[in-house]
């Protein structure tokens, strides 16, 4: 579905109505949409893509159906206004879905939301959460996951860092959009496994310090960069990487307009 009309599953005499069902994609739920109470009977679900027009007692109603979703291994939820744009999103749901491998959430969280987020997690995505604290410490803790990417707006801080030992098993990281962010440390045997690494268009950005600790780093791809923050890279990528018998590969895209 296309995220836009309101949808419902009715419930069948027998009981059975879509008990097999497996990948759900595009609903979109409101506070009179009837799907709300209908996705607890969908027990077999694994993967799940909606958004929603909620407010916060309604998605808390709405989580208590997520935790009945044993199998959900996908999620992704966009807390939205009638316009679209992000709103509040109440995950208190993330501590009890044990096999949740992916997750996407578009929408304003509270700091502490991200201390719930599951050690099972390999992909995780943040978009428009308005994270005001550093959320690497926490982030960097969870020891499966293979890709993070920041979105915009998921955190509108000035500085962030990673540290030893941190993200154990990264292999892509994609910084998008973070208009705030100015300064990024990535000290000694942090993200030590990681393969690719994308910034994208974070305009205040300057280059991050410990770059060159990344030393399985294989692709640094820059799209829409400031023409400082690439030119300084380009000078400086032998001094990073100088010590390291395969550097990354740098491929700079900028489609912007001068």
């Amino acid at each position: 579905m296309n995220q836009i009309y309101r949808s419902q599953i009715k419930h069948q005499p027998s009981g059975s109505s879509l008990q097999n069902l497996q990948t759900l994609r595009g609903a979109f739920v409101d506070k009179d949409s009837l799907l709300k109470d209908s996705l607890r009977r969908l027990t077999n679900l694994r993967k799940l893509a909606l958004a929603f027009q909620l407010n916060l007692s309604q998605q808390i109603a709405l989580a208590e159906s997520f935790l009945k979703l044993n199998q959900l291994k996908a999620l992704k939820l966009k807390s939205i206004d009638e316009m679209g744009r992000p709103q509040d999103l109440k995950a208190t749901f993330l501590l009890g879905l044990e096999n949740l491998s992916n997750l996407y959430l578009f929408g304003k969280l509270e700091n502490t939301s991200i201390n719930r987020l599951r050690q099972s997690l390999t992909d995780l995505t943040l978009s428009a959460s308005g994270l005001l604290d550093d959320p690497m410490p926490e982030l960097e803790t969870l020891k499966k996951l293979e890709c993070l990417s920041l979105y915009s707006g998921s955190y509108t801080g000035k500085s962030m860092s990673c540290s030893k030992g941190g993200f154990p098993q990264l292999h892509v990281m994609n910084l998008w959009m973070l208009e705030e962010l100015e300064e990024w440390n990535v000290v000694e045997e942090a993200m030590s496994n990681c393969k690719k690494l994308e910034i994208r268009c974070c305009n205040s950005l300057n280059v991050p310090t410990g770059l060159g600790h990344l030393k399985t780093l294989s692709e640094l791809k820059l799209k829409d960069m400031p023409v400082k923050f690439t030119a300084e890279i380009e000078e400086t990528k032998e001094i990073i990487w100088g010590d390291i018998a395969l550097s990354p590969a740098i491929i700079i895209d900028d489609h912007r307009q001068y």
